[in-house]
C-alpha cells in the first residue's frame, strides 16, 4: 500500500471541530507528538488512524483519498493550460511545474478547489 500523507486534511478536520492537537490526540487515542508528525506530513496517515477518525467523528475516510488529489491535479493542469503566456500558462516565461501543482493540491486542497471553481465560473 502506498504511503498517504494527508497532514493538511487532518489539520483541517481538527480546526473545523475547534480542537487543539492535544484534544484530537486524546480523542483518537494517539500521542500528541505522533499527531503533530501526521499533521506535518512527517508520518503517513495509516489505516488504523483513518478507522479511528471514522469511529470517533463519523467522517468518511474518502476525505483522505488520493483520488481527490489526483482530480485536483488534473483540473489545475487544465486551468493553467488555459492561461495566456505571462500568467503561468504553457507559453509563460515562468510556467507552473507539475511538482508545484502537486504541492498545491496536496498541501492546500481548499485553495485548489477555489481556483477550479473560479475558472469554471469564468468560462
Amino acid at each position: 500500500m502506498k504511503k498517504t500523507f494527508m497532514g493538511v486534511r487532518l489539520r483541517r478536520l481538527r480546526e473545523e471541530r475547534g480542537m487543539t492537537q492535544i484534544a484530537l490526540a486524546r480523542a483518537l487515542d494517539l500521542s500528541a507528538s505522533y499527531l503533530n508528525q501526521l499533521e506535518q506530513n512527517q508520518r503517513p496517515l495509516t489505516v488504523p488512524v483513518l478507522l479511528k477518525i471514522n469511529a470517533v467523528f463519523g467522517v468518511d475516510v474518502q476525505r483522505f483519498s488520493d483520488d481527490d488529489e489526483a482530480r485536483l491535479i488534473t483540473g489545475l493542469r487544465e486551468v493553467l493550460a488555459d492561461l495566456p503566456a505571462g500568467l503561468g500558462g504553457e507559453g509563460a516565461g515562468e510556467a507552473v511545474s507539475l511538482a508545484e501543482i502537486r504541492e498545491l493540491a496536496a498541501g492546500m486542497p481548499a485553495v485548489a478547489r477555489t481556483l477550479l471553481a473560479l475558472h469554471q465560473r469564468h468560462r
